[in-house]
């Protein structure tokens, strides 16, 4: 797999590590990647997402937008993050 973005939720579910605090959205990140996955995007709501590909890390805040439609969402975050990492 090269990169996973689950939320809070499913990053717990897969891992059995509590992502209520900052410190565990970092500790799944991290041993998702050293199950074999290059890059892990943990997408925290309206606390942002989190990037981990065990070279580098980064927290980023959340957006303030005023959403008329939240259809395809998860969909356009993935495509952005693809757009940076290929260039």
């Amino acid at each position: 797999m090269q990169i996973i973005t689950p939320n809070e939720t499913e990053a717990a579910a897969l891992t059995g590590i509590p992502t209520d605090s900052p410190n565990g959205v970092r500790r799944v990140a991290r041993v998702l990647v050293k199950r074999g996955v290059r890059g892990a995007l943990i997408k925290m709501s309206h606390e942002g997402v989190y990037w981990d590909d065990g070279q580098d890390e980064h927290f980023w805040d959340p957006i303030p937008v005023t959403a008329t439609a939240t259809v395809a969402t998860d969909d356009a975050l993935t495509v952005a993050l693809l757009a940076t990492r290929t260039r």
